[in-house]
């Protein structure tokens, strides 16, 4: 009689479970740098990671502009998890402020925290979100060591436009050192004598009229950031009138190149 030596089936280690499931599904065990939580798998055929991954940190803070004084409102509500995890830790932290100063975030376990701008100078502050173990944060700094700078308004190049034609002015070159947003103000500095034109949109960054008298037309356009505003600048538009061919129309406005 014949012997013959059967294998025995031993059962699998529960940590072995899930690289046996990985392998089964196209996954291996590959370090990547994006790749969050021990034991991240890698997909063999799209190169992302298997498991869970960490919370998107977005911070918006309100208002836009302030200064010393103002009361800084910093708003993480914006935060997502890629995997619909639910958030479940908020933390703030100061991480820098200025020599002397004395502020504190307020609500600092919360979605939104606040934080007094007490003396000019460098802020940092860092928000750590949490969704089914993993953690991510952000940072956003200001510095407000300088104080702010006043924008640049440019209200665009010379043009000439035709009698009846609509002519459409364009402040867009305009800046500010901060990157603050700008609001905009257009105002005539010289029209043709009996014009009654005006101009729409007047308070946006593009501006439009439609003129109903040839000769020299002088546009000026001043910048705010809420804090400071531009010296004005001008563009000139002069105006012709194409069934008038015996005159010569000439800008002579000490801002006008033509």
């Amino acid at each position: 009689m014949s012997l013959r030596r059967r294998a025995a089936l031993l059962p699998l280690p529960a940590a072995l479970l899930p690289v046996l499931a990985a392998c089964e599904s196209g996954a291996f065990d590959v370090p990547k740098d994006d790749c969050v939580g021990e034991g991240c798998l890698v997909d063999s055929d799209t190169g992302e990671p298997v498991g869970d991954r960490a919370p998107i940190v977005r911070i918006t803070w309100s208002p836009s502009v302030f200064g010393s004084g103002d009361v800084v409102t910093l708003d993480g509500s914006e935060s997502e998890d890629p995997d619909g995890d639910r958030i479940t830790g908020w933390r703030w932290t100061l991480d820098e402020r200025p020599n002397g100063s004395g502020t504190v975030l307020a609500n600092a376990d919360g979605t939104q925290a606040q934080l007094l701008i007490d003396l000019l100078g460098p802020y940092a502050v860092t928000l750590s979100l949490t969704a089914n173990g993993v953690t991510a944060a952000d940072t956003v700094r200001f510095d407000l060591g300088a104080g702010n700078q006043a924008p640049t308004a440019d209200a665009g190049h010379d043009v000439v436009a035709s009698l009846g034609g609509t002519v459409v002015l364009d402040a867009i070159r305009s800046d500010d050192p901060e990157a603050d947003p700008l609001t905009y103000a257009w105002s005539w500095r010289a029209r043709p004598a009996g014009a009654k034109a005006t101009f729409q949109q007047d308070t946006s960054r593009r501006a439009s009229f439609v003129p109903d008298r040839p000769g020299c037309w002088v546009a000026a356009v001043v910048v705010s950031d809420g804090r400071s505003s531009s010296a004005p600048d001008a563009a000139c538009v002069l105006v012709v009138d194409p069934g008038d061919t015996g005159t010569l129309f000439q800008c002579l406005h000490p801002d006008c190149e033509t």
